[in-house]
């Protein structure tokens, strides 16, 4: 496989020899693989100042080379008339492929 991505072959090579050897896998299949990476950032300031969000949306699109998604939790962080407050973070995932395959990483 000459194409293979860069982080794909170090994992192939380094981690997978490395992780066999550390917890006596007796059989490669054992190994636990990359399913995705969920990259995010937590912005609990961004309830008072908007801009925040689109600060923290830019700087992991510029390191993941992906859109991130800005969600609002579904639970506040206290309850009560006066204490509601969502947390906000913004997030990127990516399957394996998308991941391994970044030439930003």
């Amino acid at each position: 496989m000459e194409n293979m991505p860069r982080l794909k072959k170090d994992y192939n090579d380094r981690i997978i020899s490395a992780l066999t050897e550390e917890f006596g896998y007796k059989n490669v299949m054992q190994v636990p693989k990359l399913e995705k990476i969920v990259i995010s950032k937590g912005v609990g300031a961004a309830i008072a100042d908007k801009k925040l969000i689109e600060y923290a949306v830019d700087e992991l699109t510029q390191i993941t080379g992906q859109r991130a998604v800005s969600t609002i939790s579904k639970k506040d962080i206290a309850t009560g008339p006066k204490t509601r407050v969502p947390l906000i973070s913004p997030e990127v995932e990516s399957n394996k492929t998308q991941a391994l395959s970044s030439k930003r990483i």
